[in-house]
């Protein structure tokens, strides 16, 4: 590719710079209209691309790439290859709008340009870092013919390259960790600054290259950059930071930060509290959650010491679950005690915490799978969601279940319930007949109390009904 020498001096390196450009030409034919990833679909460039993705984006009979539908609006993302990775100044695309649409598109979040009835080439400037991604969004139906990509090339043939290189190039770390730098080979000591690509994931000292880590999970790309003397030309070397979310070590700090669809590791003291079929509550003594919805599910002795668990977060009607999980067995595991309280104030507000509790209380109103728990002048619902088959009405029961909060509302899955024990009727009687009548003046002095019979020798005491 033939290079333009430009007269523009840098001022500050004094340094001559090299104009270079590679573009990507659409076909004016595709033979697979919603296939990108052929050759075929492109007229030139397609060994800059690695892989390509897109979203409502076709390929018209006439050429080039549609994107958007009447509905719906389209994106179009390019992987680019070692080749067409390069430290782009801008980049340029030719398109259209459709008709009379009121199209729109927008390059690597650029701010929307808005296109015109006639082939143009917009240009969106770029900062010169290594471009690895070209994202195009558009707002409406468009066409777009080409994809040109502007970049310095300040390789000067009469100066030597810089020499600048990581052994590895790839390293992963979990974002609770630190990170320890890779040597940079520098044969030639020349003076380089860093540069971190995504200052949200990583920072980088610019003069020591030393990285310091935010805790938020994504990737960022270290480079230490050379501008160039009158020895050697300009140059970087660079590696990829893939930062792992944190593992967590309590569950409640798992449902506290815990985000829909996140992928997670929790590392600690854990159990299996309970379970019964799909169902599974875990521990770390001081919280519960429940794990459900596995392709397979492997059964647990209650109190199974789990050192790990791997899994992915799912919100359903705000409910906090895990699914799609592994467990590992092993560690100290966690106590499992239930909270006793006397009373429903007891119990804990917090929502996605399956605390396990103990109260005594009157069941009534059962029906099927729900009934009503009365405590003292306080009323809770109970629901065997998971746990037991069923219950039955019964005052002064004891019961033992997991509180929880389903559409809004509190309710307790009952576990274990004891009805109060019934005890033993005294067989007290007296010998004789049941009713005695005497006349005053007559026959009360005479009277005398029949004998009472005590087979279980019981403790008894006397009273009268009228001691008048």
């Amino acid at each position: 590719m033939k290079k333009l020498l430009l007269s523009l001096l840098c001022m500050v390196f004094g340094l001559i710079a090299y104009a270079d450009s590679y573009t990507i030409q659409f076909a004016t034919a595709n033979s697979d209209p919603n296939n990108f990833t052929a050759k075929t679909a492109y007229a030139s460039g397609s060994d800059y691309i690695s892989n390509q993705t897109s979203t409502n984006c076709y390929a018209p009979s006439k050429g080039g790439l549609k994107m958007s539908s009447s509905s719906k609006n389209g994106t179009f993302i390019i992987t680019l290859s070692e080749a067409g990775k390069v430290a782009a100044t801008s980049i340029v695309v030719n398109a259209k709008k459709y008709s009379s649409d009121a199209s729109k598109l927008n390059v690597n979040g650029s701010t929307d340009v808005t296109l015109s009835a006639e082939s143009v080439d917009y240009t969106f400037n770029l900062d010169g870092s290594v471009l690895e991604t070209i994202t195009i969004k558009a707002t409406k139906r468009c066409y777009i013919s080409s994809i040109t990509v502007n970049y310095d090339d300040a390789e000067d043939p009469d100066k030597a390259p810089c020499g600048l290189a990581y052994e590895t190039t790839e390293f992963a770390v979990a974002a609770d960790q630190t990170f320890e730098k890779p040597t940079l080979t520098n044969p030639n000591e020349l003076p380089v600054y860093y540069v971190s690509s995504n200052n949200n994931v990583a920072t980088v000292n610019a003069l020591t290259g030393d990285v310091t880590l935010t805790g938020i999970a994504g990737k960022t790309i270290i480079s230490a950059n050379f501008d160039g003397n009158d020895t050697f030309n300009p140059g970087s070397a660079t590696y990829t930071l893939n930062v792992t979310s944190a593992p967590y070590h309590t569950l409640k700090d798992l449902v506290t930060k815990g985000q829909d669809g996140e992928e997670f590791t929790a590392v600690g003291n854990f159990a299996v509290l309970y379970q019964k079929d799909k169902y599974l509550l875990l521990t770390d003594g001081t919280s519960n959650v429940l794990a459900f919805f596995n392709s397979t599910i492997t059964s647990y002795e209650v109190g199974t010491p789990i050192s790990a668990i791997n899994g992915k977060v799912t919100i359903f009607n705000g409910l906090f679950e895990i699914t799609d999980f592994t467990l590992t067995e092993g560690g100290e595991g966690a106590e499992i005690t239930p909270t006793e309280i006397t009373s429903l104030s007891g119990i804990s507000t917090e929502n996605n915490l399956f605390d396990l509790v103990t109260v005594t209380g009157d069941i009534s109103n059962v029906n099927g799978s729900n009934a009503t728990l009365t405590v003292g002048e306080e009323t809770i619902a109970l629901f065997n969601r998971f746990t037991l088959e069923n219950f039955a009405n019964c005052a002064g029961a004891t019961v033992t279940g997991f509180v929880w909060v389903y559409n809004g509302t509190r309710q307790i899955c009952p576990n274990a319930i004891v009805e109060p024990e019934k005890k033993a009727d005294a067989e007290l009687s007296f010998d004789g007949q049941a009713s005695y009548e005497l006349i005053l003046g007559y026959n009360v002095s005479s009277f005398v109390a029949p004998k009472l019979n005590n087979p279980n020798g019981v403790t008894v005491t006397y009273s009268s009904s009228n001691e008048d």
